[in-house]
């Protein structure tokens, strides 16, 4: 129970983050601020993308069961580190360029740090909680986890909104009492977001410290040359129909999913107002939607079986897409909520991953899951600037059609319930 709980309040602290740690609406909104286009709006999440090349190696390099939480402790760390000099950056007097620059670095590091965090928490599930618990452990986490992004995003909200007062009392020289007050501005707003993160990936990092994992050296993962280490990954994968199949549908889905930045950026043609404007609306709604679909998921998930875990989200990111084309004006603003329970997809398809993999090779096929999520990396970049060329209705079109690609397949494809590796036939 003790893993569970760590497990959960992690999550929670990350859900808190989310407007910062989750790269998309914020940051896009940002940049635009900072009067870049589509396409350079949605680098910060390409730069997401492309640092996903970093788990694979830390799980080679540090592959031992006693590196699992020094590695969390210090992706948690990094992450806070990155807040920390973007907030600064803003509040310099520098060049925009440079700010723009230290976003889409910040993206890549959240790439990089939330990445390998996400590869070796599944090691925690793996070899620190029960399957039979692992029904509850994602309901806690990812049902009521999103209720602390939802408080999270109208904070930030109201932030950006210049909603949110600085006072402090101090005295007259008659006595009585008054109030001096101050409202945040651009771009000390969006600096208060990025500064946030500081203490709360701090506590994360005192958090990972907690678990209790195997006696180092009691599991002892085995360690090969890295080139050769991935080669044994690549081939089972590809070997395996199912992981494959799983695989691609993974990385269609990411794809097509990553046209969220480019919904936030409609809202100025959808409501007439400025994307900054609701910005934190659209956060707040994506994860109050995903509150209750990781509560009925995580219920699903024990009562059927992990392909439902595929379905499910797939389908609301198509939602969430088909939604945006379909109905404007300020109904358009429930395609975040579809869109942020269709983010499920990056719980239930590792762990579908999981269930199908040899126990040995859990860690370096979830790490590899992120390594061919590489290509997507083009993906925002290209939808920004189909969205440039040919207008944002164009480039939710595409979306679309990556989307019913990628549930075709999982439809198509992968068994109900997956057998191990181990133990297939």
């Amino acid at each position: 129970m003790r893993n569970i709980t760590l497990y959960a309040a992690t999550a929670a602290l990350l859900y808190m983050s989310a407007p910062i740690l989750y790269v998309g609406i914020v940051q896009a909104s940002l940049c635009h601020s900072l009067g870049a286009s589509d396409t350079v709006a949605n680098l910060p999440l390409t730069a997401f993308y492309c640092a996903l090349a970093t788990p694979p190696l830390i799980a080679w390099q540090f592959h031992t069961v006693g590196a699992i939480k020094p590695v969390l402790i210090s992706s948690y760390s990094m992450a806070a580190l990155a807040g920390l000099i973007v907030a600064t950056l803003l509040l310099m007097p520098v060049d925009s360029v440079v700010q723009l620059t230290a976003v889409v670095f910040h993206g890549a590091c959240m790439g990089a740090t939330t990445g390998v965090a996400g590869v070796f928490i599944w090691e925690v599930v793996n070899l620190g909680i029960a399957p039979k618990h692992r029904g509850l452990t994602y309901a806690l986490a990812y049902g009521a986890g999103p209720l602390f992004a939802v408080a999270g995003s109208v904070a930030a909200q109201h932030i950006l909104s210049g909603n949110l007062h600085l006072s402090w009392p101090w005295m007259q020289n008659e006595g009585t009492a008054a109030t001096a007050r101050y409202s945040l501005s651009f771009p000390a707003n969006f600096a208060v977001l990025f500064a946030a993160t500081v203490p709360l990936m701090g506590t994360a990092a005192i958090l990972a410290s907690r678990y209790r994992l195997p006696v180092p050296g009691a599991t002892v993962l085995p360690r090969t040359p890295l080139i050769a280490s991935l080669w044994k990954t690549s081939k089972q994968i590809f070997h395996d129909d199912v992981l494959r199949r799983t695989f691609t549908a993974y990385v269609l889905v990411v794809a097509g999913s990553s046209v969220i930045t480019i919904m936030s950026l409609y809202t100025e043609e959808a409501m007439g107002r400025l994307p900054e404007e609701y910005v934190g609306y659209q956060s707040a709604i994506e994860f109050a939607f995903k509150m209750v679909a990781g509560l009925f998921l995580g219920w699903l998930f024990t009562r059927t079986n992990p392909k439902t875990g595929l379905i499910v989200p797939t389908a609301l990111c198509l939602c969430g897409v088909l939604w945006v084309l379909w109905l404007p004006h300020f109904l358009f603003l429930a395609a975040f909520g579809f869109m942020g329970a269709g983010d499920l997809y990056a719980v239930y398809f590792p762990n579908y991953i999981l269930v199908r993999s040899a126990r040995d090779r859990v860690r370096h096929n979830i790490a590899f899951l992120q390594l061919v999520s590489l290509p997507v990396s083009a993906a925002p970049t290209a939808l920004g600037a189909i969205s440039d060329a040919f207008g944002k209705r164009t480039s939710f079109v595409t979306a679309a059609f990556v989307l019913t690609a990628a549930l075709t397949v999982i439809i198509a494809s992968p068994p109900l319930d997956p057998t191990p590796l181990e133990e297939a036939g």
